[in-house]
């Protein structure tokens, strides 16, 4: 498993099909902008699980059965320290 840190303002590309993950490792909250070509129904995804958040219903489980829905797969635990 390679990892990078990447900085405010860096830009990554993650090819299709790349299994990925991250985390925001500062003491300040982060912004994450993705940009998904072709998108399909990703931005549902996205929507899905702001409704996850609104309710106060967000687990891991319920993630992954809505990724899942939209062709993406959650392929392990969070990334720990």
């Amino acid at each position: 498993m390679q990892r990078y840190q990447c900085k405010a303002r860096d830009i990554t590309f993650i090819p299709k099909g790349t299994v990925h993950a991250f985390k925001n490792v500062g003491k300040k909250a982060g912004r994450l902008r993705y940009v998904f070509s072709l998108a399909n129904t990703i931005e549902e995804m996205f929507r899905e699980f702001f409704q996850l958040l609104d309710e106060g219903e967000v687990s891991q489980e319920k993630m992954a059965a809505i990724s899942m829905k939209h062709g993406q797969e959650f392929v392990g635990p969070p990334i720990e320290d």
